[in-house]
């Protein structure tokens, strides 16, 4: 668990640095191998394949809603804008993600990030 958060965090940390990012209840309590990022202006369904592409696995949204089309009402009724909920991407870590795999996931979607902004 202290394995995944660790990776979980520091993720965070490096998407913190795009512009408009946003990571869901980062106070709160959470599973420490998952982590829900919104990034305002962008829409997970461009996100998604982007970072597919990159060699990055994401979701958009709950595992339980995988494959659907509308923004997540789970988020939506914790407080997050519609606006900010379209841009909302799920990164899941286990014991055999490692740092490498985390920082490239970042540095990826850095790259995605700043693209789409132009």
């Amino acid at each position: 668990a202290a394995h995944v958060r660790d990776l979980r965090n520091r993720l965070e940390e490096q998407l913190e640095q795009i512009e408009g990012a946003y990571v869901v209840g980062k106070a709160a309590p959470r599973v420490p191998g998952i982590s829900n990022v919104c990034f305002e202006g962008l829409d997970h369904q461009v996100l998604i394949p982007l970072l597919d592409a990159r060699g990055v696995c994401a979701s958009a949204g709950s595992a339980c809603s995988a494959g659907a089309v509308k923004t997540s009402h789970v988020l939506r009724a914790m407080g997050v804008s519609e606006s900010l909920a379209k841009g909302a991407v799920r990164f899941s870590f286990s014991v055999d993600t490692t740092q490498e795999d985390g920082d490239a996931a970042a540095a990826a979607m850095h790259e995605i990030a700043v693209s789409l902004k132009r």
